[in-house]
């Protein structure tokens, strides 16, 4: 997720989230992610108790893609607001661009960086 830390002194440090107004949730984030990968969501949706169950249950498996599948899907089911009120209040910043256009911007500067695929 686009943001930034600004460390003001040795033992504290601030994360400021950089996306535009208006304040956005995550399910905004991960409907956005999936355009700027050019993915389609599932077209069935699962019921929040039972991906939380299944993420716990595939959790469990000696593989290290799920070790923290369930800490996601929590992540995603919650129902976070990101706004931009601190960083435009103490430092004046105002995103250029709105929250489609940087995480289209983020996964091509990813791809062309870190030569994989996402």
């Amino acid at each position: 997720m686009p943001a930034w830390r600004w460390q003001n002194d040795l033992h504290r440090a601030s994360i400021y989230t950089t996306f535009p107004a208006p304040a956005c949730t995550m399910r905004d984030i991960v409907d956005g992610l999936a355009e700027a990968l050019g993915k389609k969501p599932l077209p069935v949706r699962i019921p929040a108790p039972i991906a939380v169950c299944a993420g716990k249950v595939l959790s469990c498996f000696p593989y290290k893609r799920l070790s923290g599948l369930h800490t996601t899907i929590e992540k995603w089911l919650a129902e976070d607001v990101y706004d931009t009120s601190r960083i435009e209040t103490d430092y004046g910043f105002y995103p250029q661009v709105d929250l489609i256009e940087g995480l289209k911007r983020e996964v091509r500067w990813y791809r062309q960086n870190q030569g994989g695929t996402c």
